[in-house]
Formats: C-alpha cells, sequence, structure tokens
C-alpha cells in the first residue's frame, strides 16, 4: 500500500511538471531593452503634513532600442502612466504604473512596473511585468527588473532586463 502511495506521488509531480507548470512558466528569452522618454504630464499634490512630500500623476512618452538588436522593443513607441510619491527633502521616492508598447505593426504589449528610489541614490528601481499582448504579442508572459536614471529634468531612461516566454507563431 505504501508502494503505491509513492508511485501515485511520483506520477501527480510528473503530470503537474510536464503539463501544468509549463503553462504558466516564462520560457526564458533574455532581452535588454532601453526606453528613451520624456514626461508630458505631472500633477503633484503636497502632502499637507510633511514638508517637501508630494504625491502626484504622471504621463511620459518615449521610444525603446533592444540593446541586443532584436526585433522585439526595437524602436517601439512607448507611454507609461503612474503614481509617484516623492520627497524632496530626503530624495526618497516609491511609486507604480502601467505601460502600453507598441510595436511597428500596431501590436501592443502592457506591462506593470513599481519602483522604489533610496536616499542618496540618483537612479530608481524595481521590477516589471507584462499584464497583456494583443495581436501577435498575445499569450506573452514576462518579468524584468528595471532601472530608471534621471538625466534632466522631465527626462530620463529606464534600462530593462526581461525574462520573457513569447506566444507561440
Amino acid at each position: 500500500m505504501r508502494v503505491f502511495r509513492v508511485i501515485a506521488l511520483i506520477g501527480f509531480i510528473a503530470f503537474f511538471v510536464g503539463f501544468v507548470a509549463p503553462d504558466h512558466a516564462v520560457a526564458g528569452e533574455k532581452f535588454k531593452v532601453r526606453i528613451v522618454k520624456h514626461n508630458t504630464k505631472w500633477h503633484p499634490i503636497a502632502v499637507p503634513c510633511e514638508g517637501g512630500k508630494v504625491v502626484g500623476s504622471f504621463e511620459e512618452k518615449g521610444v525603446s532600442t533592444n540593446m541586443g538588436g532584436k526585433a522585439i522593443w526595437e524602436g517601439w513607441a512607448d507611454t507609461a502612466v503612474g503614481l509617484w510619491e516623492a520627497n524632496s527633502k530626503t530624495g526618497v521616492g516609491l511609486g507604480y504604473g502601467y505601460s502600453e508598447s507598441t510595436d511597428r505593426d500596431g501590436d501592443k504589449i502592457y506591462p506593470r512596473w513599481e519602483g522604489k528610489k533610496a536616499q542618496g541614490d540618483s537612479r530608481s528601481g524595481g521590477t516589471t511585468t507584462i499584464a497583456k499582448g494583443t495581436g501577435k504579442w498575445e499569450g506573452i508572459q514576462g518579468q524584468g527588473a528595471r532601472v530608471t536614471t534621471a538625466v534632466a529634468p522631465g527626462q530620463s531612461y529606464n534600462d530593462i532586463e526581461w525574462d520573457i516566454g513569447l506566444p507561440p507563431r
């Protein structure tokens, strides 16, 4: 009886690993992408109890480059919207938002991102996850690590290292 249970457990694990887990796994294609962008809207609201702290909504527009020369995210239009909380006295910030990346054919990928800026750090860092894709990108999955570097007021770039499962073609 005990041997039967062990065999059944091994069979269940093999079934899960072979059939269920791949549907939720990322294929592991690696991409490095840079998105150069500029701020088109910024609506800060001062936090009344803390001097120097604001919560703001924003919109940014830009263009992406695939740093490995691949077609995905190469020359795509990018729009990002989000909320950012920042303290000008301490230099600390945190936020989250959503992006729309549009390829040359009009198909889209929609990532969701979040990030933090630590005191004394000139850049912010965080994660991004693909929420969905349209057209040829329907079924895409992925996540990545992102670093945002400000280069001038209202101008910055994101470096994202993606781990992506491309949809079957």
